[in-house]
């Protein structure tokens, strides 16, 4: 009798043991299953794109060219060599702008090496933002080139509208400064969904 109970000791260790290891399997196996649909959903989400503040509501001959959450750049429609004539963009960034300290840096920028720029005046435009339209001021410049073998594009220009909690930047350039008017419909047609 003695010799039955040992067999039957035997047995439910071997049960249990098996059950453990099975026990001790399935979990390896789900929290590796668990781990590995987490990084594929946060790869999924990695590439994903992020959606803009800013949204584009047309104008004739221009495309939407590349953005990102804070950012949008807009294209002319290529010529027939294939190149665009004008690109314009408009960026949102966080804190306050000195408008005049920032058009006097771009003019440093632009004019280091020999390159001159004549002022072509202001033109008073507005954006589309949460709390109606805003108005701001476009800095039109002709820009000459001190280099023929890598000319700078012709036209250019800059403007700045602070709002309660950031900035927008709106940058254009164009192959020549008679260009830069095509621009106005297409910096008008932006719209700011949201202020971060």
């Amino acid at each position: 009798m003695k010799i039955k109970q040992k067999s039957n000791s035997n047995s439910k260790k071997v049960v249990v043991i098996g059950l453990a290891s099975l026990v001790a399997v399935v979990g390896i196996s789900a929290g590796l299953l668990m781990r590995d649909n987490s990084s594929a959903a946060a790869d999924n989400k990695a590439t994903e794109p992020v959606a803009s503040i800013f949204t584009f509501r047309g104008a004739g001959d221009w495309t939407q060219g590349p953005s990102n959450e804070t950012s949008m750049a807009l294209f002319s429609k290529a010529a027939a060599d294939g190149t665009s004539t004008c690109f314009v963009s408009v960026e949102y960034k966080a804190g306050t702008v000195d408008a005049a300290a920032e058009l006097q840096k771009d003019n440093k920028v632009i004019t280091h090496g020999g390159n001159t720029i004549t002022d072509l005046g202001t033109k008073t435009l507005s954006i589309k933002t949460p709390s109606g339209d805003k108005q701001y001021e476009l800095h039109q410049s002709k820009v000459v080139s001190a280099s023929s073998s890598d000319p700078l594009m012709g036209g250019h220009e800059l403007g700045f509208l602070q709002l309660s909690s950031g900035y927008l930047k709106v940058l254009g350039n164009c192959n020549t400064a008679e260009q830069l008017d095509g621009t106005i419909d297409a910096l008008q047609a932006y719209v700011l969904n949201s202020e971060k």
